[in-house]
């Protein structure tokens, strides 16, 4: 996403936003961005594809505007009009009329115009594009039933554990009650020895620090089986934790200086660069540490990868999450800063 998102305190005369870049693969090297839309009509059906629009026209009371798709999160229609709400990616939400007419998309049956009378939900969906991208969970309004996967791998996942009616009640991001939920990923393949990887994913915790191994990406079954697993640990109760292991050698207790916060989003990322021997983690785009000299070989295992649950030691996350990304390389720092950028 180009610049900063503006707030309600922005709309009080016309504004026209810049428009997002479909595809921007100069955003940084490695891989591209591109926007999605999911129409779910009044039959029940849902159509998915790349919109040919780049933005939606929107009068509110008090203005009219034009806003890029970028930016939005949703779009919920009143039943034949075009009465709706506009949800944002930063929290903010707008009543008016949204003027589409109808939209086109390109989908798997080639282009296809839906008129916005038979559309009771838009959302926007950004699926970056990477070669080495081997999973991603959005975890959003669109996961009500099988947990998709949005990477080329379709890894997708499914529900564990208890309360799914409150995990799913709302359009919110996905919530984990912090006692038996979590997302079995099926099989999802290990990096190789020289490959590195890097997890990220956007948090927002109602409970760390209390010495429950709160885990957020789990692929290690026990403290001494290969794998990896990026979670709460008693030792640094306050910080991100990250522990992985391979036929050279355990890293444990690599842990962020920044503190978790309860009650607040935020995105952490990890890399582990293999040529380097190099381990990173990151906090809201920004590098929060290095580890040097940490070279730990294959870390090939049989284990399902857990999203919302530590294998090792059984701890289960609490609160929202979103934006589930395993990579088999080590992300540079401009790939996860705008990664996060776009996300935000």
């Amino acid at each position: 996403m180009k610049g900063r998102i503006m707030t309600l305190g922005t709309f009080l005369s016309p504004v026209i936003f810049s428009v997002l870049i479909l595809s921007c693969t100069g955003c940084a090297a490695g891989y591209s961005q591109t926007l999605h839309v999911m129409a779910d009509l009044e039959d029940g059906s849902r159509i998915v594809g790349k919109p040919t629009i780049e933005s939606i026209s929107l009068k509110a009371p008090y203005s009219e505007m034009t806003i890029s798709l970028g930016y939005v999160d949703r779009i919920e229609f009143e039943s034949g009009g075009e009465k709706a709400k506009v949800y944002f990616r930063n929290g903010d939400v707008i009543q008016g009329i949204v003027k589409l007419g109808s939209i086109t998309m390109e989908t798997l049956f080639g282009k296809q115009a839906i008129s916005t009378r038979l559309i009771t939900r838009l959302s926007v969906r950004r699926e970056i594009m990477d070669d080495e991208l081997i999973l991603h969970y959005a975890l959003d309004s669109s996961d009500r039933g099988e947990i998709r996967d949005l990477s080329k791998e379709r890894n997708n996942g499914t529900w564990k554990g208890s309360c799914r009616e409150t995990a799913f009640a709302t359009p919110e991001p996905m919530e984990f009650n912090g006692i038996d939920n979590f997302i079995a990923c099926g099989s999802v393949a290990d990096p190789s020895k020289d490959s590195g990887i890097a997890i990220l994913a956007w948090i927002k915790p109602s409970a760390w620090g209390d010495r429950q191994s709160r885990g957020i990406v789990s692929k290690k079954t026990n403290d001494d089986s290969m794998g990896y697993v990026l979670y709460n640990d008693g030792y640094y109760p306050t910080s991100m934790n990250f522990r992985f292991r391979g036929t050279e050698r355990a890293a444990n207790m690599l842990h962020s200086t920044a503190n978790v916060d309860i009650g607040a989003w935020q995105h952490w990322a990890v890399t582990y660069n293999p040529i380097a021997r190099e381990v990173r983690i990151y906090k809201n785009g920004i590098l929060d540490i290095s580890y040097d000299s940490i070279y730990v070989g294959d870390m090939n295992n049989n284990a399902p990868l857990y999203v919302g649950r530590s294998q090792t030691w059984n701890g289960y996350f609490s609160g929202a999450m979103r934006d589930v990304m395993i990579f088999h390389r080590a992300l540079s720092a401009d790939e996860i800063r705008s990664i996060y950028t776009s996300q935000q």
